[in-house]
């Protein structure tokens, strides 16, 4: 498969809807992969196209949503051996919430080394496909189900052939026959993506994350396609095979979605000019904490750090008043959680290392208490034993302050 990257087109506003990826992907002829790409806070797009595919159309498209393709040789890669995967499962016939917005940024704030892959199989029976997921909605997904739905037709229609319309037993039979059948009212975004206009995909989503946090990043994926899930069922799966999950090929052994235009839409994020910029607050991974204090980042992408005072005179400067002024997504929460970071003595590799670098740090957070968790992400399991947080808002565990005087 041909490797690309998706760029915008640089020079005008895209237009106000960008579907015409979209419209190609739903009349796929075979497969196709979206790839989006997280390193070191920078986001790229990528595209895994078989050679089987009309590239130029693809490129036609792209070129109508403001983007364009170039061909990529360097292919990129989460190469860590801290690295957890993560599918997602949901219900095939049952609509996700088409309301919202695109909610695929957010996914981008887990973790500053991280893959979305989606890849993309084309239906050529559209038909049969609209009639299997109706019949799913009916609750004839099952052989036992759809026989017993049908031996009811199937009696009818001999009782109806047989006896005359005056007949007590075809008056009986009628009765019988109404009352079992009950009439399914699909959900309104169910019903929409079952309807005759809709075109479908078979869709293989899995996030490929580095964190030495799995469940906490588990738990983060599983709000997320809660907040976007709708009337469907989303759920994060953990997957332990890597094989051919970059690779654009849909694997059997994991889950699949079936997803119509709109709700692909709600998956893909097509890149503008402020693409990369997902996070306003960086987060940045413990590798950088090794050498300089990292504080924040430039518009170009470049980390912008401090120099770490390794004697005790720099440090007792540092612990003088100090005031940082800046705006929203400047770096004022992340020079502190970096200070507090480095006087913790988290780059210590051993315990014998931390006792001799480490200092107390009380860290207030008056806020929404992500930059206590921003943290608590980057201390160590080793270490959690030297770390109290104080919740004065958590009702359940009061902290008795009368105590602690």
């Amino acid at each position: 498969m041909d490797f690309f990257k998706v760029l915008p087109i640089e020079g005008g506003s895209p237009p106000p809807e960008r579907k015409r990826l979209i419209n190609e992907l739903v009349q796929l002829d075979g497969r196709i992969s979206v790839q989006y790409l997280k390193d070191n806070g920078e986001i790229n797009m990528f595209m895994r196209i078989p050679p089987e595919q009309d590239i130029e159309r693809i490129r036609s498209a792209l070129n109508q949503d403001k983007c364009r393709l170039i061909m990529e040789t360097d292919i990129p890669t989460i190469t860590d051996d801290n690295i957890h995967a993560f599918a997602v499962s949901g219900v095939q016939h049952l609509a996700i919430d088409l309301n919202q917005s695109n909610q695929l940024k957010k996914v981008f704030d887990f973790a500053e080394s991280m893959a979305v892959i989606l890849n993309i199989e084309g239906i050529r029976n559209q038909e049969k496909q609209r009639r299997k997921l109706k019949e799913a909605a009916m609750g004839l997904d099952k052989w036992q189900s759809k026989a017993w739905y049908y031996s009811k037709i199937g009696a009818k229609a001999t009782i109806d052939f047989w006896f005359d319309e005056k007949s007590r037993v075809k008056s009986l039979a009628d009765a019988l026959y109404e009352r079992s059948q009950k009439k399914v009212h699909l959900p309104p975004m169910t019903a929409r993506k079952l309807s005759d206009k809709s075109l479908f995909v078979k869709a293989q989503m899995i996030i490929l994350i580095q964190t030495d946090r799995p469940d906490w990043i588990h738990g983060k994926l599983a709000a997320w396609l809660f907040n976007m899930q709708g009337e469907n069922e989303l759920k994060a799966i953990r997957v332990n095979e890597f094989a051919g999950i970059t690779d654009g090929i849909i694997r059997e052994d994991l889950p699949c979605l079936c997803l119509y235009q709109m709700e692909l839409d709600k998956f893909l994020l097509l890149p503008d000019q402020e693409f990369g910029n997902t996070n306003q607050k960086i987060r940045v991974p413990k590798a950088l904490l090794k050498d300089d204090i990292t504080f924040a980042r430039s518009k170009s992408g470049a980390l912008l750090s401090m120099i770490r005072g390794e004697n005790e005179e720099a440090k007792d400067s540092l612990s003088t008043p100090l005031m940082v002024v800046g705006k929203q997504g400047s770096g004022k929460s992340t020079l502190f959680v970096n200070l507090a970071l480095e006087f913790f003595g988290v780059r210590a590799m051993t315990r014998e290392e931390w006792e001799k670098i480490a200092r107390s740090v009380f860290l207030f957070d008056v806020a929404d208490g992500a930059m206590v968790l921003e943290s608590l992400k980057h201390v160590p399991d080793w270490l959690r034993d030297r770390v109290v947080i104080l919740n004065h808002a958590n009702m359940k565990r009061i902290v008795p302050l009368g105590g602690m005087i």
